[in-house]
């Protein structure tokens, strides 16, 4: 099964886990208490290549994260 954990990495706590994203029968489930991370997540994201992807991709959508949140501020990891 693929899972992502998307970390936040603020000046109080680094790397704390804002938002988990897996596969639950068969569709991308996102678990956060966070609304705008489940909205950015929600709109689509750009992987590789500028390739687009939106949770109907289910696994490729998930396996995209690292290469579509990487930066100073989030991340995002496959777990």
């Amino acid at each position: 099964m693929v899972k992502a954990v998307i970390l936040a990495f603020d000046t109080d706590v680094k790397g704390r886990e804002v938002a988990s994203i897996e596969m639950e029968d068969g569709r991308v489930v996102i678990h956060t208490s966070y609304s705008g991370v489940r909205e950015r997540l929600m709109e689509g994201i750009t992987g590789r290549q500028g390739r687009e992807f939106t949770m109907e991709d289910g696994e490729d959508f998930i396996r995209e994260l690292p290469y579509a949140i990487t930066g100073s501020v989030m991340r995002a990891k496959l777990v």
